[in-house]
């Protein structure tokens, strides 16, 4: 194995790739999925009526061991509707994040103070990485503080991005590199890492690997 794509919505078949696919609960049921590692959660934007039925799926749902994180789960001020509500499920995510013992994949749009103070009231003792990361230095550095990690997609790919800029901050072992939605292969991405940071591309392989094993001990 010499890659991890960190996040993706895509299903890949490849001996050289760990893909975490990303998968709803409804698509799980019906085995919309085909990767061995995958994330599971109730995303902002899907909520059905008051999340409720979504959330007894998740519990039956996270039993299976290919479920290597929920999420992805979060805020969304642009998108998502009623903000009380997307707070409820969020919080109801972070507690079966910490139930199940699996990390938390964090969808976040505008709403990284709130989402920051969350974990530094709660506490929790799971890593939560903020999923697709484009803020601020600033922002990455507030977050680094109380525990996060990040993982970088195809906004590195852009040199006008400001994402460039602050991966270029962000400790190494703090980060992953995904490629979402994206037609991009991830060799693309960490040829892109190296790049920026530059190193070789085995060295990011090895960080990589390395944040991945963490998390999952």
């Amino acid at each position: 194995m010499n890659y991890i794509n960190f996040h993706t919505h895509k299903s890949f078949i490849d001996n050289h790739i760990i893909s975490i696919e990303n998968v709803f609960p409804e698509d799980y049921l019906e085995g919309n999925y085909h990767s061995d590692k995958i994330s599971v959660g109730i995303h902002p934007w899907f909520i059905q009526g008051d999340g409720q039925y979504q959330m007894q799926l998740m519990r039956t749902i996270l039993s299976d061991q290919k479920v290597v994180f929920i999420g992805e789960a979060g805020l969304d001020k642009l998108q998502g509707g009623d903000f009380l509500r997307q707070e409820s499920i969020f919080l109801k995510q972070i507690w079966l994040s910490e139930e199940f013992n699996k990390p938390l994949v964090i969808h976040c749009v505008k709403a990284y103070n709130e989402i920051i103070s969350l974990r530094k009231k709660i506490k929790p003792s799971l890593p939560w990485i903020f999923h697709g990361f484009s803020s601020s230095v600033p922002v990455m550095e507030q977050a680094l503080d109380v525990g996060f990690y990040f993982s970088y997609g195809v906004a590195l790919l852009n040199d006008a991005s400001k994402t460039v800029t602050t991966f270029c901050k962000t400790p190494l072992d703090r980060c992953f590199l995904e490629t979402d939605e994206a037609d991009v292969g991830i060799e693309i991405l960490y040829q892109r890492a190296a790049d920026l940071r530059r190193c070789e591309v085995a060295q990011i392989e090895d960080e990589m690997k390395c944040n991945f094993k963490w998390l999952l001990k």
